[in-house]
């Protein structure tokens, strides 16, 4: 049984092509009656009105002479395929061309309105030979009075049955054309429907959270089109899910990990010697580094969420971005030192101001700096520059790690995405600077080279 899509395609093609063809056929049918019908009507009138003519005008035929002249008649006015009758006033038949009906009264319709002046047609039925026939009488006029009446009687049962063949043929071919639209449009509405149905079934699939699943793309113009576009998606989304569970798993591990150190410190002190100066100082030192860890993980869940919420907002003041890059610098340093990286930043005195938010740029300089020491080998350098332009300001953060595989530049800034997924961190730093850097009206720029580093630019306009 056709449903659904497949059934109002096919519905409505057949249905275009039913009038259609419907309307062709009325309009040929048309031609056809018209063509043997009318033709035949015309011609036995155009032949009686001539007749008429000849016998008034030329055989000088006339009311007195007309039973004298029956026979001139008879032999000069037939028309081949049809019965001339002459009939006077009375509706008496006083001659034929077959013979036959001599002597007998005709009152027709066609006879009386032939008396009256009129040349008329008209189409009757032969119960005895069951047949159809047409009659087209004319009047014999004379001195402005008709007087008699030329009649022609043509049968149209070959007719009848010549058109009924070129109908029945017409109807086949158009019942032909119906059942092969019908398979055409079936065949059309099958083609649009299955891919659907493929999608519908794989996206419900997608639903259930099975993001390996695919149609065919072998299809052409928009089904192909959507056919990809939909696989294009199924990717991104296994590509994200993926991304999610390795966020998950790295959260957790941060999470566990400092919990686990200020949990074991914290028992550590209360089972040990709490006069102990040496021992609490240290246990109570790392319990403040890590819970520093986890103020700072709970920060770039807090800002992850305003992220998909679209509500980071910015608090706007023109600040000096060298001494804030300063500022920055400084307070990195002491993890740069554990690997022995060195950080270079020119400390000059001159002020490069632009609009913009302290809080969030600082934000996303220590991302940009955290980044580069956590991927960078030891004894190492990193090198800062801010240089400014006419409009901009141009902050450069170079490195020399291991550098970025090119076709993961373009995703490192993607939420959750993580280049080593062994690393520590949550992969929402980079997306949270991207964001903050696009609410600036800014761009992040990031070229990177293997076992060479990694060097990202950030262009902030001085004016909003």
């Amino acid at each position: 049984m056709i449903t659904g899509i497949k059934r109002r395609i096919v519905i409505h093609y057949t249905l275009v092509i039913l009038l259609t063809v419907a309307l062709f056929e009325g309009i040929f049918i048309g031609i056809i009656h018209f063509y043997y019908y009318d033709g035949i009507e015309k011609s036995l009138i155009n032949h009686a009105e001539i007749s008429a003519s000849l016998a008034n005008r030329q055989m000088n035929i006339t009311k007195q002479n007309l039973d004298q002249n029956l026979s001139i008649i008879r032999d000069n006015l037939i028309h081949e395929g049809a019965d001339l009758q002459v009939i006077n006033e009375e509706g008496r038949v006083l001659t034929t061309s077959s013979g036959f009906g001599i002597e007998s009264l005709i009152k027709t319709k066609d006879v009386q309105e032939a008396l009256r002046g009129k040349t008329i047609s008209w189409y009757m039925n032969n119960d005895v030979a069951n047949e159809r026939l047409l009659a087209v009488s004319t009047p014999l006029i004379d001195e402005g009075e008709p007087y008699a009446v030329i009649r022609y009687i043509t049968s149209l049962e070959e007719v009848d049955r010549t058109v009924q063949n070129i109908y029945w043929i017409s109807i086949s071919i158009g019942a032909v054309v119906m059942i092969a639209t019908f398979l055409i449009s079936y065949t059309l509405a099958n083609s649009i429907a299955k891919p659907i149905y493929e999608l519908t079934g794989a996206t419900k699939k997608i639903a259930k959270g099975n993001f390996e699943s695919r149609i065919e793309e072998s299809y052409i113009d928009e089904i192909g089109t959507l056919a990809k576009t939909f696989n294009y998606m199924a990717e991104e989304l296994t590509k994200n899910d993926k991304m999610k569970n390795e966020f998950i798993s790295s959260v957790s591990h941060e999470i566990r990990t400092p919990l686990t150190s200020i949990k074991g410190w914290s028992e550590t002190m209360l089972s040990g010697d709490l006069a102990n100066k040496e021992e609490t100082t240290l246990g109570l030192s790392i319990i403040q580094k890590e819970t520093d860890r986890l103020i700072g993980l709970v920060e770039d869940l807090l800002d992850f969420s305003a992220y998909n919420r679209d509500s980071i907002r910015l608090n706007l003041s023109t600040t000096d971005l060298s001494r804030l890059i300063n500022d920055v610098t400084s307070q990195m340093k002491a993890k740069a030192s554990n690997k022995h990286i060195s950080i270079i930043f020119d400390t000059s005195d001159t002020q490069v101001l632009s609009e913009i938010d302290p809080n969030r740029m600082k934000q996303v300089l220590i991302n940009l700096l955290d980044n580069a020491i956590k991927y960078s080998p030891q004894n190492s350098s990193i090198t800062i520059t801010c240089t400014e332009t006419n409009d901009n300001v141009i902050v450069t953060v170079m490195d020399e790690g291991n550098g970025i595989e090119e076709e993961e530049i373009s995703n490192i800034t993607k939420m959750f995405y993580q280049t080593n997924a062994h690393k520590e961190g949550t992969g929402l730093g980079l997306a949270i600077s991207q964001k903050i850097i696009d609410l600036h009206h800014g761009t992040l720029n990031i070229q990177s080279k293997i076992n060479e580093g990694t060097t990202i630019s950030v262009t902030i306009p001085k004016k909003k």
